[in-house]
């Protein structure tokens, strides 16, 4: 077993770290201990010297493959590597949720951010709407769409009527449409792009949202809103055919 005892929580210089593994690799096993003082390190790693570090671990192994053992090696080499792993889903974890409000009358926001996200899109849009009567997100669309991007649009029946409706001109264009066969409305305001945005709030895709009334938007990367959403436009998707 490495000398634990003798090593800091803190990330150590190089040379301590090669002796930390050539302690370790000589019992052919990483000791629960071992993992607690390689945790503690990775954590507090920079992106670079824990990746060095891995590959010191590697190279370690390497050395030691000559050895009859070999499947003995191996194993202490998964467990390491299990160790990075885990740190690797928690870095990727503590950056996974963004979210940002914005609100209407701020520089026009609102709509600039549901066009800049059909501009970034490359897969797939599925918006649920209530009405959509704003000619310039309206255009962002039909270009997702010319693109290559799948655009489907939930919206309410009696909206798609109005005067200034944008629905008729996007089906006319490629977009898929449905709206709800029902005495009541679809009020929903979201949109899902490529699995990894949901813009959600009280915001029509309007003029009248723009630029007089009191709404609001918010995007985010969280995936569990974002799969809650995305059933939820699935159910009613199938519920409009």
């Amino acid at each position: 077993m490495a000398k634990t005892n003798n090593f800091s929580n803190k990330t150590p210089p190089n040379a301590i770290i090669e002796q930390f593994f050539l302690e370790s690799i000589e019992n052919r096993r990483l000791s629960s201990g071992e993992k607690q003082v390689l945790t503690d390190w990775v954590k507090g790693a920079a992106p670079a010297k824990a990746t060095w570090m891995l590959h010191r671990a590697f190279e370690q192994a390497r050395k030691e493959l000559a050895d009859p053992r070999v499947s003995q090696v191996l194993n202490w080499l998964a467990a390491v590597v299990k160790v990075f792993r885990g740190w690797e889903m928690e870095r990727s974890e503590s950056h996974l949720i963004e979210s940002r409000a914005y609100f209407s009358g701020d520089d026009d926001l609102c709509y600039k951010t549901i066009v800049r996200h059909f501009e970034n899109a490359s897969r797939y849009v599925n918006v649920c709407v209530f009405t959509i009567t704003d000619d310039r997100i309206a255009d962002a669309m039909v270009c997702a769409a010319g693109r290559g991007v799948k655009v489907r649009v939930l919206t309410d029946d009696e909206k798609a009527f109005d005067v200034g409706s944008d629905i008729e001109w996007l089906q006319r264009r490629g977009v898929e449409v449905r709206t709800d066969d029902s005495i009541h409305h679809m009020h929903h305001k979201f949109a899902v792009f490529d699995g990894e945005v949901l813009l959600n709030g009280s915001y029509n895709w309007t003029r009248g949202a723009s630029d007089f009334n009191e709404e609001n938007i918010v995007a985010t990367n969280d995936r569990g809103l974002i799969e809650q959403f995305q059933k939820e436009f699935d159910r009613l998707w199938r519920a409009y055919s």
